[in-house]
């Protein structure tokens, strides 16, 4: 169990260090993720940059995800569970969140340059990683902009989950790799939520 997401970040930190990845970005999802790559991107002494991304969530049940799109609009879905459901529903869910993906980036990049992911090793980093349709939707939207090479990292992932990444393109670094049916927030101690005041001040320091 982790004390909190950035004592989690330093240890991840630490592992990701092993890997000696030369030239580094490393990317946070909003928003309890950044918390977590502020410290990862300290460690390696990176620039810090933010992806939003929204989870799908099925209609008759939001919580549960059928996929995931980025700001920029890639996007990710489950074909199986989309098969169900009702294609003009789809259609404007997707609309909505992206848009809300949009709002959160606009709202925690500011002013700062967007950091470019060209040419480097990217650390995209979440606080946890479960069904993964948020950060393989991040994956592959950082992987159309010609990275090196792509770390998913989190202090938690589902040992199903990073597999699938792997597949995808990326190296998966995890200090804690259960089986699937867990909630993140059993894994630390302090949990409570990462207000956008936060991540912003975060990304801004």
């Amino acid at each position: 169990m982790f004390a909190s997401r950035v004592e989690a970040g330093r240890q991840l930190g630490e592992a990701i260090a092993r890997l000696d990845l030369g030239a580094t970005v490393v990317l946070g999802l909003p928003r309890g993720g950044i918390a977590v790559a502020a410290a990862v991107a300290e460690r390696l002494g990176a620039p810090l940059g933010v992806l939003a991304v929204r989870k799908i969530g099925h209609p008759a049940s939001p919580e549960f995800g059928i996929g995931a799109v980025a700001y920029d609009g890639v996007m990710l879905l489950d074909p199986f569970e989309t098969g169900h459901v009702d294609a003009a529903w789809l259609d404007q869910a997707a609309q909505r969140e992206r848009a809300e993906a949009e709002r959160i980036q606009t709202r925690l990049q500011g002013n700062r340059a967007a950091v470019s992911v060209a040419g480097k090793a990217v650390v995209l980093v979440d606080d946890g990683i479960a069904t993964g349709w948020t950060v393989r939707a991040a994956l592959h939207s950082v992987l159309a902009r010609g990275p090196a090479r792509v770390v998913v990292a989190a202090p938690v992932a589902a040992e199903g989950t990073a597999r699938q990444i792997e597949a995808e393109g990326a190296t998966v670094v995890a200090l804690v790799r259960p089986a699937a049916g867990f909630a993140v927030g059993q894994f630390y101690r302090d949990f409570r939520q990462v207000s956008e005041d936060e991540a912003a001040e975060l990304l801004g320091a």
